[in-house]
C-alpha cells in the first residue's frame, strides 16, 4: 500500500506543461523579438482581464446589495440605517443577500455536511478493513487460571482493495469540492 501511495503522490507532484512550440526557423532576429514581445503582452493582458473581471463581479454584487437595501428603505419611507435596525429590515437584508448569494451558500452548506459525514464514514470503514487488531479469546477449562488467550490478527493486505478505498476517498473529496464550488 505504501508503494501505491508513493506512486500516486509522485504522479500528482509534477505539473503538466502544454508543450506547444512554434518553429521560428527562417525568421530574422527582429521578427523573432517582435513575436516574443507579442507573446509577453498577451500573457500580461490575459492575467489582468481575469483579475479585473473577478474584482468587477464582486463590486457589482456589493453595489446591487446596496441598491436593493436602499430601494427597500425608500419604499418604506425610512433611511437605510433605520431599516437595518428593524426586524423587517433584517428580513429584507437576508432576502436580498439570499437573492445574490443563495446558490453559493447552499453549495457550501451541503459540502460541509458531505465532508462531515463521508470522511468519518470512510475512515471507519478503512480502519475496520485494514487496521490490524488484536483480539483475545478466552476459553474455559484450559491454562493455569482456567482460561487460555488466543491472539489473532485481522486486517486485509490486498493491495487492490486498498487502492479501491483510496479511489473512493479521492471520489469523496472530488464530489465534495464540486458541490461546494
Amino acid at each position: 500500500m505504501k508503494y501505491i501511495i508513493a506512486a500516486l503522490l509522485l504522479a500528482f507532484s509534477f505539473t503538466a506543461a502544454a508543450g506547444s512550440s512554434v518553429n521560428t526557423t527562417g525568421l530574422t532576429d527582429q521578427q523573432h523579438a517582435e513575436m516574443v514581445l507579442q507573446v509577453v503582452k498577451m500573457k500580461g493582458t490575459a492575467a489582468n482581464v481575469s483579475t479585473a473581471d473577478e474584482v468587477s463581479k464582486w463590486v457589482d454584487i456589493g453595489k446591487n446589495l446596496g441598491q436593493g437595501l436602499a430601494a427597500t428603505a425608500k419604499e418604506l419611507g425610512i433611511t437605510a440605517n433605520e431599516l437595518a435596525d428593524t426586524p423587517v429590515g433584517m428580513v429584507a437584508i437576508t432576502v436580498i443577500i439570499w437573492n445574490y448569494m443563495g446558490e453559493s451558500i447552499i453549495g457550501i452548506l451541503f459540502g460541509i455536511v458531505w465532508f462531515t459525514t463521508m470522511i468519518p464514514t470512510w475512515i471507519w470503514l478503512y480502519r475496520a478493513k485494514f487496521v490490524v487488531r488484536k483480539i483475545e479469546i478466552f476459553e474455559k477449562g484450559k491454562g493455569p487460571d482456567g482460561l487460555i488467550k488466543v491472539k489473532t490478527h485481522h486486517g486485509s493486505t490486498d493491495e487492490g482493495t486498498q487502492f479501491f478505498y483510496l479511489a473512493v476517498l479521492i471520489a469523496i473529496v472530488a464530489v465534495g469540492l464540486l458541490v461546494m464550488f
